[in-house]
């Protein structure tokens, strides 16, 4: 029989062996009754269960079509005693026209005495049925067979051998050391021979050289059995749609095939005798389709069918996942892939510098008792010795000094988890920390920080054991292993807040002293890095079937929840542990300085600049900016600037972080606020709520704060447009003219961005639909194309304009001639392609006012000249931001397409403006200082992240109360005309929620 390691998919008859034969080793003909042979390897004796076959050949049966045909032909190259064909038959009996046509079978098997009785029952079963069978059957290696009869059948059916080429040491242990050899090089040869067959199903890398996988071979061979109109039905190991050498076949199964039917078997079914294992079917026809993702059938341990849906965009998120398909942990976590897409991989902690992370395995365990004793430096810790933040048993035995290398990792404290690990287990991850001193076999992996940072290995502790992360890896396992390939692909929150780390290690601390409050909090706090609420954390657990309504109830029922203030234990030694709670302030987060800047930034008063800082501050830049004044070449006045409270900010750009990139010092001196703006401070100075949360890496964060346009502004933009409709958003960053068109009314399609996080940020706060990649790709391009079409499709009544503008950065001329030197040029020439391509009703063309003087204004005779073949009429605008109630001083140029007349030629009218312009025919309200944007918001010192504050007071003006969702941005226009008519210096909507601060619950 095979080994546990390596299970078949079926049960063998009664009183059916696996057979033996002899391999010839050249000298004297035989090694007899010592190893499997490869003819036991190659064949499809272990027989399918019928609860399997059945629900497969049904649904062959459903998606083949006999129409008129005279004759059909159908073959199983693995057919065991043809039971699917016996099964395939029945169902297909009951189709019309089936007892008029003609059906040719082939049977193909390695087992002769198989081959026979297959013949033999599959002709009873067509006598049985009245259906005209004619058999062929050929005994042999069906794998070779195969290629003289490529897409030759309309119908395969198979249930292909389940194992893994490779020698096996105990059957080794019975050859000598000829024999081996031979055995050995039987094996390379047949392994090579399938790669040259089947290079879908055999990857160039395997472990330790061996790991070709006949069921991944077989799937393919059924595949390409089948003609032009075929349809084929494969049994196989649920692996095929979960790991990552599967990846090449799984592609070409879902992209070069329309995949009819899939369908899943717990291994808690028992369909395998003595063994656990998780099965699939699928059944798929040749060639591409776009009808629809597939139907899924789930079979449970009671063999209970349950059926579940794909939407196109879960398919989407597949394609772009390498069709991984955690039909076997649930498919409602899918849609989490979005929730954490921002977050770094596993993998991404390792790397070469001094404190990243290195992770692998160590010793190899096979004949461990070999090298083993009572004596050495070393301790050995297997993988059964370890459990979730503790050891089920100590290690007794040592490496002997004799025995093999010790690597370096064995001297570092390491994080280290099962590689064993049943998929019908509560929990499958079980991890520890090791101290140094210990060496693990390779039933272990183990992860270490090169710096040693025991805190944060700590912090990495309480991410990897916990539900999200398991959460996460046991979509990817199919197998009764946790692999270290399947946990580099699971995402990670960041672990470089020093607070942050040290909060996790404590809790870990009480997990590793056996406190099991502490297991609660520590789960929930890393939910909460996560990102999760409760609701969506209750899903996550729903998908761990074993867990009892005891251990669920603890996890939900914490008054974490429902707390929007930290939440605070005891800790070991006493000291408050506050727990992650839901941020009241997302992303309100001061940048660190150094110690030079804290200098600078406390010498500049608010309204100053670097002319207030002494000299005898130690800066070279600030020597270099004198130079440059003195010698008249400007004055770079915002150069170390701070922000004055009564008046607008200047305009906020990605650096914002940093006090000597322009002027972006926190207006606040008196109270000691000497540090640049927070990144929550720059977003609202950019006119987004505080309900926007920005996704990503910090310095990813400030892109998209500062590359933004304001939502506010967009607003306006778009309600000055006397119609509603649809619109896509190109080059669309966290999505500032999305959000500003959506808060009028319109309905987004789809957004392109070539960073992730942007899009994470984007589908996060505006819509779920992007496109990830350069618009340049003829992939990427026809993508947005057809997102597009479906929408019209849907609302065919609905307008439809494209948003956004490509950088123009690479825009030269020489002459009258445009110069392709920078290929981003190519960026603004696929947006005139895509206006030609959908012919929308306009568009908005958003960019920087330096556009207007490059070269002289010849790039932007050169644009305009272009756009204005894409429409019939072509507005310029010039607008300032001031003037719309943003509170930052910041002018666009915006190109308005319009193909049908009916877009203002003129921007919308202007709502507020700076003190002292000159205004003799409209009362305005004064433009948004910053206080009145910001003194809400609660103190801060560099470095710190205080999301998790609490507002200071309630709202003292109309912008704040925009800013907190008290009112929408139409009361808010409101409200400060009514200011600028002198008539009431607080907004008047809702004056008991201006002084709490409280939400209402509408809008």
């Amino acid at each position: 029989m095979p080994s546990p390691k390596t299970p078949t998919t079926t049960n063998p008859p009664p009183g059916a062996h696996p057979k033996v034969t002899t391999i010839s080793n050249g000298r004297n003909g035989a090694v007899a009754a010592k190893v499997k042979d490869l003819a036991a390897r190659r064949s499809g004796r272990f027989y399918t269960h019928e609860l399997i076959g059945r629900h497969l050949a049904e649904a062959v049966s459903s998606g083949f079509r006999i129409g008129a045909k005279p004759a059909v032909s159908l073959v199983d190259p693995f057919c065991g005693d043809g039971r699917l064909l016996r099964w395939l038959l029945e169902a297909l009996a009951r189709k019309s026209n089936a007892k008029k046509t003609q059906w040719h079978i082939d049977l193909w098997d390695n087992d002769p005495v198989a081959v026979r009785k297959a013949e033999r029952e599959v002709a009873e079963t067509g006598a049985r049925l009245g259906l005209k069978v004619a058999i062929s059957a050929f005994r042999g290696d069906s794998f070779q067979h195969a290629q003289g009869y490529l897409g030759a059948f309309d119908i395969c059916v198979t249930n292909p051998p389940w194992e893994l080429l490779k020698p096996d040491r105990r059957e080794l242990a019975a050859l000598d050391a000829a024999e081996t050899e031979q055995h050995i090089k039987q094996l390379r040869e047949q392994s090579a021979l399938l790669g040259r067959l089947y290079p879908l199903s055999v990857r160039h890398k395997k472990y330790s050289g061996w790991g070709t996988n006949l069921a991944r071979c077989g799937a393919e061979v059924a595949l390409r059995l089948i003609s032009s109109k075929g349809v084929c039905g494969v049994v196989s190991p649920a692996s095929l749609l979960a790991d990552q050498r599967s990846v090449d076949l799984r592609t070409w199964l879902f992209t070069g095939h329309r995949v009819l039917d899939l369908a899943y078997y717990a291994a808690e079914a028992k369909l395998f005798e003595n063994v656990d294992q998780q099965s699939i079917t699928f059944v798929a026809r040749s060639g591409s389709s776009s009808e629809g993702p597939p139907k899924i059938t789930v079979f449970d341990r009671d063999h209970r069918s349950s059926v579940t849906a794909l939407t196109q965009d879960d398919w989407r998120r597949l394609e772009k996942n390498g069709f991984v398909l955690p039909i076997q942990f649930g498919l409602q976590l899918m849609k989490f892939e979005n929730h954490w897409a921002s977050l770094p991989r596993f993998a991404e902690l390792e790397g070469s510098g001094d404190s990243a992370l290195w992770a692998g395995r160590e010793l190899d365990e096979t004949g461990h008792q070999r090298f083993l004793g009572t004596r050495g430096t070393h301790r050995f810790l297997k993988g059964k010795m370890v459990v979730r933040y503790g050891l089920a048993e100590e290690p007794k035995s040592f490496v002997r000094s004799d025995g093999p290398r010790v690597p370096a990792s064995a001297d570092h404290f390491r994080l280290a988890w099962r590689d064993v690990s049943r998929p019908n287990q509560k929990r499958r991850i079980h991890a520890t920390i090791i101290p140094p001193g210990w060496v693990t076999g390779n039933s272990l992996s183990v992860a270490y920080f090169k710096d040693d940072d025991e805190a944060r290995l700590k912090a990495l502790l309480a991410v990897v054991n916990s539900f999200v992360f398991e959460a996460q890896a046991r979509a990817k396992l199919a197998t009764a292993h946790v692999s270290l390939g399947a946990v580099r692909e699971v995402r990670m929150p960041r672990l470089d807040d020093k607070k942050l780390v040290r909060r996790l290690s404590l809790l870990v601390d009480r997990c590793m002293a056996g406190q099991p409050d502490a297991l609660v909090e520590v789960e929930l706090a890393v939910a909460r890095l996560y990102g999760l609420k409760r609701e969506e954390f209750k899903e996550v657990l729903g998908s761990f079937e074993k867990l009892t309504l005891d251990e669920r109830q603890a996890l939900l029922a914490s008054a974490t929840w429902k707390s929007v203030e930290d939440f605070s234990r005891p800790s070991l030694n006493g000291k408050a542990l506050a727990v992650v709670a839901d941020p009241i302030i997302p992303n309100h987060y001061s940048a660190s300085l150094s110690e030079l800047d804290r200098m600078i930034v406390h010498a500049v008063p608010p309204g100053g600049n670097w002319k207030n800082i002494p000299e005898s501050v130690p800066s070279e830049r600030l020597k270099q900016i004198r130079v440059s004044f003195a010698a008249g070449e400007g004055s770079r006045s915002t150069y170390y600037g701070r922000l004055r409270p009564d008046a607008p900010a200047y305009t906020i750009n990605t650096y914002f972080p940093r006090p000597g990139n322009g002027c972006h010092i926190h207006y606040a001196y008196e109270d000691g606020q000497h540090r640049t703006l927070s990144q929550r401070e720059a977003a609202r100075l950019q006119s987004f709520p505080d309900s926007f949360v920005f996704s990503g890496s910090r310095n990813a964060v400030n892109q998209q704060i500062g590359n933004a346009v304001p939502p506010l502004l967009a607003y306006q933009i778009a309600r000055s447009i006397p119609f509603k409709g649809l619109f896509v958003d190109l080059f669309s960053g966290a999505g500032g003219l999305a959000l500003g068109f959506k808060w009028a009314g319109w309905t987004p399609v789809v957004a392109n961005d070539i960073e992730e996080p942007f899009l994470a940020t984007y589908r996060a706060n505006v819509h779920p639909a992007t496109v990830l990649g350069d618009i340049r790709e003829k992939a990427i391009f026809d993508d947005v194309v057809r997102y597009c079409r479906e929408a019209r499709a849907k609302h065919p009544g609905l307008p439809l304009l494209v948003l956004g503008g490509p950088p123009c950065q690479g825009f030269s001329t020489a002459g009258n001639r445009r110069s392709m030197d920078d290929e981003r040029n190519w960026l603004f020439h696929r947006y005139k392609a895509l206006l030609e391509i959908l012919k929308p009703a306009g568009f908005i063309f958003e960019n920087v006012p330096g556009l207007l003087n490059m070269e002289g204004g010849r790039v932007f005779e050169m644009i305009r000249a272009e756009l204005e073949q894409t429409t019939k009429r072509l507005s310029v605008w010039k607008v300032r931001a001031e003037q719309y109630g943003v509170p930052q001083r910041r002018t666009r140029i915006v190109l308005v397409g319009d193909s049908d007349g009916r877009i203002p030629h003129a921007p919308p009218a202007r709502v507020t403006q700076l003190g002292g312009e000159p205004n003799l025919f409209e009362v305005l309200a004064p433009a948004v200082t910053v206080e009145q944007a910001l003194s809400d918001l609660p103190s801060l010192q560099p470095g710190e992240d205080g999301s998790h504050k609490a507002y200071v007071h309630g709202p003292r003006h109309p912008y704040q109360e925009l800013m907190r969702g008290i009112i929408g941005p139409a009361k808010f226009l409101e409200a400060i005309r009514v200011v600028g008519d002198g008539l009431q210096e607080i907004s008047p909507l809702l004056p008991e929620l201006a002084r709490s601060g409280r939400r209402p619950s509408g809008g």
